[in-house]
């Protein structure tokens, strides 16, 4: 059976690369088509929306932990000032994605 810690450990190294992998721009953008073709339009416009629930729920996640981290120590700790950016970092990525999810809206109308 794996240990709690173990576990954790591994489930914040997933998240964490799924942060700065997918959220801090080493993914290329989304590829752009012929203008004109709402079905393209209307599927980006969904792909980002989605890729902005994503990292709204890593915010959270990595909120909690700093929340959770502050509270077991009683100063603040490089861990929770590193949970702390990650949860920014994945909160402006969301707030890009929106962005660009209302730019394909707008085309479509």
């Amino acid at each position: 059976m794996v240990k709690p810690h173990v576990m954790w450990v591994g489930s914040l190294f997933l998240n964490m690369v799924m942060v700065f992998g997918c959220a801090s721009g080493f993914v290329a953008p989304a590829s752009t088509f012929p203008v004109g073709s709402s079905k393209h339009l209307g599927d980006q416009m969904l792909l980002y929306r989605e890729e902005a629930a994503e990292l709204r729920a890593a915010a959270q996640f990595y909120r909690e932990e700093s929340q959770r981290s502050a509270a077991e120590s009683s100063q603040e700790s490089e861990r929770t000032r590193r949970y702390r950016d990650l949860a920014q970092r994945a909160l402006a990525q969301a707030e890009e994605a929106d962005r660009r999810a209302e730019e394909y809206q707008g085309q479509l109308l």
